[in-house]
């Protein structure tokens, strides 16, 4: 509570928020609380905000399933819970954005999940402010090297993004440069998405925008189902 009512106190921080500027409102938050000497408290709330309360932690929900239905050798992935794995039994291996092992797993046909943003598993590392990214472009570099070669070479399936996410600009940015790409790649997202985001989208980062109904995270849902109904049946013997 002292913590939010800090926030509250300082004007930048919603400011920040307001304009949309989050790497900014992540990089003030965390230097308040370290100023406050709260940084363990911090990294205890975002733990808290992603996870839920032990021993009551979030548990996947039927798009998980859906997400694994699909059955994805690799998926490269900015959130820092550990939903996923939960929901898949532990059927991939993770791995972290400082790994050097990531090319290597991939060629032994192993499953993965590849934290390019971090985890709660080593929550102070987590990457949230534009320090951070800075980071990852150094001891990523491996990760998002194996990323740039999967999105030269394979289709991919963004879930759960938008232009607007500083997640996606950045990445995005790190491995195609913003260059001209042929549509090679997919984004299911809703369909309030303006259409000058979707001519970025597909014009710089050669992804196409595959939307269901704004709200209506039922149609979304179901979409998935239907495209991991033909997955499922394709790779069904004959």
């Amino acid at each position: 509570m002292a913590a939010k009512m800090a926030v509250d106190s300082v004007p930048e921080f919603q400011q920040l928020i307001e304009e949309r500027r989050l790497l900014d409102a992540a990089s003030l938050l965390k230097w308040l609380a370290k100023k406050a000497s709260m940084e363990q408290d911090f990294f205890a709330g975002v733990r808290e905000a992603v996870e839920g309360k032990v021993p009551n932690l979030y548990q996947g929900s039927a798009w998980h399933e859906a997400i694994l239905r699909l059955d994805p050798d690799v998926i490269y992935t900015t959130n820092f819970d550990q939903i996923l794995e939960r929901a898949s039994k532990d059927g991939f291996d993770t791995h972290l954005f400082e790994s050097k092992h990531v090319g290597r797993e991939l060629r032994r046909k192993s499953a993965i999940i590849v934290k390019i943003h971090g985890s709660v598993s080593h929550i102070e590392d987590i990457v949230l402010t534009r320090q951070d990214f800075a980071r990852v472009r150094v001891a990523g570099s491996h990760a998002l090297e194996v990323l740039r070669a999967l999105l030269t070479t394979r289709c991919a399936l963004l879930l759960g993004y938008s232009l607007g996410d500083p997640d996606i600009q950045l990445l995005f940015e790190n491995v195609l440069d913003g260059r001209a790409e042929a549509p090679a790649h997919y984004m299911y997202t809703e369909d309030s998405l303006p259409e000058y985001e979707r001519e970025i989208l597909r014009d710089n980062y050669g992804i196409v925008p595959i939307t269901y109904a704004a709200g209506r995270y039922d149609l979304g849902l179901a979409g998935l189902e239907e495209l991991a109904d033909q997955v499922e049946a394709f790779k069904a013997p004959i």
